[in-house]
């Protein structure tokens, strides 16, 4: 008879392991890799809620999708975690690689893709990738969602064509649901007020802003950013009062916004949805007053949609949108909708107990997005405004880190970011 407990549990595992069917043996495997993911990414993706209001669960679900769990060449050698392509804006470095590219001829080119330092620029892309207005008719009605809808979102990025598989959304919430990411939302929520504005705050066409929390009233976000609320009023149009509590997600400037659209050459933007010119200015980071006065309108007026909104260049001679003759009320917000998870399949007690000390230790801290001294050498085609977009400070805070008084840069020029 076998006396000691140490070797009956070994040769017990022993037996488990022999006996234990292949296919449960290969999602174990598949299970350890997925929850190493979370374990590595997680931060980032409370972080980048924050900041964009996407949901964490969605972002590391994509992550897991997109890298196969962080194996993917994309992720391990230029930290690209959502298959995002350079497409026509992009200004950073690159990659060439097959994908699903064809020439005029059908035959199978290289795809570029985007390429990023580190991981957390390229979570920080991703999440301005989907939050760029140029991309608003695709993707803008998901920031319309409640944060804690992981469901909806799944759904919206997949009717928006982010991926041509027909089952992208049910993947994401298996994912969701199985490691029970959406409890990492949760968490970022009830912890929403205790964020600081610095953790939360982005650029929008080289401007600093912030998404509204909800319950937060105007006076109170003034008082987080430092700024006197009739500043903070002034720099949105003056739109609200000091006790107006804008709905959650709303994007309020902490500096005074352009008169037109800096990021690019795009001069007009196309408008599907009717909502009124003070929601497009805040979409666009342009003054309202500016953007009614390149498009003709009237201080009462609003446009008949859809639309082509001039967004640069001034009026031009008799130009001017047709207006609408009705009001037009804002987009409204959905409410949280509630889920109960579907079943999942058992997992190893192993894995299930290393996830659960992963979710019962997330506290929400989260690394800064925009590290002090980092140094950028500046290339041929560099400006600043396209260096400000690829690390995500703004112009000013780049010109005061090293005491410049024009935008003028030199190639080979160091500057501290």
């Amino acid at each position: 008879m076998i006396r000691n407990p140490l070797l009956i549990t070994l040769l017990l595992l022993s037996a488990f392991a022999y006996t234990q069917p292949p296919q449960s043996l290969k999602l174990d495997s598949l299970d350890a890799a997925r929850i190493k993911y979370i374990g590595q990414f997680q931060a980032l993706a409370v972080a980048e809620m924050y900041k964009s209001g996407i949901p964490a669960s969605i972002t590391l679900a994509q992550g897991i999708l997109e890298t196969s769990a962080g194996s993917s060449y994309l992720a391990n050698h230029i930290n690209n975690h959502f298959g995002l392509k350079c497409g026509t804006s992009w200004e950073g470095n690159s990659h060439l690689q097959f994908d699903d590219d064809h020439n005029a001829e059908g035959v199978l080119i290289p795809s570029c893709f985007r390429a990023y330092p580190t991981a957390e620029q390229g979570f920080a892309d991703r999440s301005l990738f989907l939050s760029d207005p140029r991309k608003y008719n695709r993707y803008g009605q998901l920031f319309y969602l409640h944060p804690l809808d992981y469901f909806s979102w799944a759904q919206g990025l997949q009717a928006a064509g982010y991926s041509s598989n027909n089952r992208y959304a049910n993947r994401l919430i298996d994912y969701i649901e199985r490691y029970r990411l959406y409890e990492l939302d949760q968490k970022a929520w009830q912890n929403r007020t205790n964020i600081p504005i610095s953790k939360r705050s982005t650029l929008n066409n080289g401007t600093k802003m912030v998404l509204v929390m909800e319950g937060e009233t105007i006076e109170e976000l003034a008082r987080k950013a430092g700024l006197s609320t009739a500043q903070l009023i002034q720099f949105n149009d003056g739109y609200w009062k000091p006790d107006s509590r804008p709905p959650h997600g709303t994007r309020i400037y902490l500096e005074e916004k352009p008169t037109e659209w800096t990021l690019s050459e795009w001069s007009y933007f196309y408008a599907d949805n009717s909502q009124p010119i003070f929601e497009l200015a805040q979409l666009l980071g342009i003054k309202t007053s500016s953007l009614r006065s390149m498009n003709g309108n009237g201080s009462n007026q609003e446009p008949l949609f859809p639309a082509k909104i001039r967004i640069k260049g001034g009026n031009m001679a008799g130009e001017s949108i047709p207006v609408s003759s009705k009001k037009i009320h804002p987009i409204s917000r959905a409410t949280k909708t509630s889920r109960v998870p579907a079943p999942q399949p058992p997992m190893s007690w192993r894995n299930a107990q290393v996830l659960a000390q992963l979710l019962q230790s997330n506290d929400n801290k989260h690394p800064s997005l925009s590290p002090p001294n980092r140094i950028h050498q500046v290339k041929t085609g560099d400006t600043l405004q396209a260096i400000s977009r690829k690390y995500g400070i703004a112009v000013q805070e780049i010109k005061k880190l090293n005491n410049l008084t024009e935008d003028h840069i030199q190639i080979g020029q160091l500057l501290r970011i």
